[in-house]
């Protein structure tokens, strides 16, 4: 299976599985089934990936970097050191996708090098690909303005970083603001119990349709992937514009500049409150995606 792309998988499986799916879920409307196909596709190209244990120990790696600097950030806030504790936030931030990105095989050790400058390569990683599950944790609140918010945010990103550094913590008109933001990340993190529940529906039916694969599918989660993704998105969004003006004079916002009338600087207590969230997150895709490489290995496939 190592060898094997996700859609070739599909192709070679797809067959097998759709009986499987008909036979034992034969009640399934038109919209199951199609919600179904799409996450079973999802976890054969998820499980087809070719991983190995080096790069899962370097994605450790940079998740034990990420809580340094956590610490540090914290450490710094009790000084009033702001600038600095807006940039370690950023690189745990920052860590935390790199980790993710290089554990779920969309970037190689080597390729995490030339994102150094900036960590806009990592988000636009996360948003066109895990970003799926985000959004499907994010359909299964079914609140449509969070959706709304995660377009308007993919915008800004690509056109308006600048407005980004210096959005507010809050808002009294419907503009976009930290806090916002901070509620998206919320919602991905206490998914709805039904979307956990389908998962496993889902799964069973699928090990039991291709039972060589059935460890890969049961340690697989979609719900834990797209919770990672979403804080990972959600707050590498709201740090990667500060990366470079925490630190250097010359731009339209400087060191001096971060005091306690900057949006970023009245979120740091929120921001340090969800780090360790987001670095457990991507810990806990890490040690379920070990157990593939090991069962892999186990099976030789």
């Amino acid at each position: 299976m190592g060898n094997e792309n996700g859609d070739q998988l599909v192709e070679t499986l797809w067959n097998r599985i759709e009986l499987g799916i008909r036979k034992l879920m034969p009640k399934a409307d038109q919209i199951d089934l199609f919600r179904t196909k799409a996450l079973i596709k999802r976890t054969l190209k998820h499980i087809a990936i070719h991983r190995d244990s080096y790069s899962l120990d370097v994605a450790d790696k940079y998740l034990d970097a990420g809580e340094a600097d956590y610490r540090a950030a914290s450490l710094l806030f009790e000084c009033k050191e702001f600038a600095l504790t807006v940039y370690h936030i950023q690189q745990a931030i920052e860590k935390a996708m790199k980790s993710f990105c290089l554990s779920i095989g969309d970037v190689s050790v080597e390729e995490l090098s030339t994102t150094h400058r900036t960590p806009l390569p990592l988000l636009k990683i996360i948003e066109e690909k895990p970003g799926s599950e985000m959004i499907s944790v994010l359909n299964s609140i079914g609140n449509q303005d969070y959706r709304v918010t995660v377009r308007q945010v993919k915008r800004l990103v690509n056109s308006d970083q600048q407005r980004l550094a210096n959005l507010p913590l809050n808002s009294s008109t419907r503009a976009l603001d930290i806090e916002t933001l901070i509620r998206v990340a919320d919602a991905v993190f206490t998914t709805h119990p039904s979307l956990e529940q389908k998962e496993d529906e889902v799964k069973a039916v699928f090990a039991e349709c291709l039972p060589e694969y059935k460890e890969s599918i049961v340690a697989y989660s979609s719900v834990k992937s797209g919770q990672a993704a979403g804080q990972c998105y959600i707050l590498g969004v709201l740090t990667f514009p500060h990366e470079s003006y925490t630190r250097y004079p010359g731009a339209f916002l400087e060191p001096q500049d971060y005091t306690e009338g900057l949006g970023i600087v009245q979120a740091i207590p929120i921001m340090i409150q969800r780090i360790p969230r987001a670095l457990g997150l991507v810990r806990d895709v890490i040690l379920i995606l070990r157990k593939q490489v090991f069962q892999g290995s186990a099976n030789n496939i």
